[in-house]
């Protein structure tokens, strides 16, 4: 079990070039942080207003997202996280 909690903190954790899964997840993440913001740009205007509801949806979702990467960061609560010590 321990095994499985540290390759996923190495994929959410520590973008490697070589690992498939880190990588996707890296992309996964710059994509839905350029999408949050889009929405967000977006929401400033007037003339789309009428996009609000879908822009609180996507809002909503991207920030799930976001909420679901902090429990990872302390999987096991003895993983290095900066590698400077142990949090």
């Amino acid at each position: 079990m321990k095994a499985k909690k540290k390759r996923i903190f190495d994929i959410i954790q520590i973008g490697k070039k070589d690992d498939f899964p880190s990588r996707a997840f890296d992309i996964f993440i710059v994509w839905v942080i350029i999408i949050n913001i889009a929405v967000l740009f977006l929401e400033t205007f007037d003339e789309l207003n009428g996009y609000a509801p879908l822009f609180k949806i996507v809002e909503m979702i991207t920030i799930v997202i976001f909420l679901c990467g902090i429990p990872s960061a302390y999987l096991d609560g003895g993983i290095f996280i900066s590698g400077q010590g142990v949090l």
